[in-house]
């Protein structure tokens, strides 16, 4: 695999999260697991082998700067994913609920 940005989505029940992702095709990579008192996560791969990790805040909530210029330093501009065409990819994508 090279080199590459992780994107972890939020979620409030990872359980549910990754058992819908993985009816949708989904390939769970990394399980559900604590990370102290900062949260659960788990790392998934969608159909075409794109990650998307997951994550269940704990008492670190992840970056929350909204409202702000697109590009102000520490504002969420864009996140993107490149994969092969694939009619599953939207099905897997659309599993996983929005923030």
């Amino acid at each position: 695999m090279p080199d590459a940005w992780s994107v972890y989505l939020a979620t409030d029940d990872i359980g549910a999260t990754l058992a819908t992702a993985k009816d949708h095709a989904a390939e769970i990579v990394v399980p559900a697991m604590a990370v102290g008192e900062l949260g659960t996560m788990a790392f998934l791969a969608d159909p075409t082998g794109a990650g998307i990790g997951l994550r269940q805040p704990g008492t670190h909530g992840g970056f929350a700067t909204f409202g702000e210029q697109a590009h102000r330093a520490g504002s969420n501009c864009t996140l993107v994913t490149t994969t092969r065409p694939s009619r599953s990819i939207a099905t897997c994508s659309a599993s996983i609920p929005p923030v």
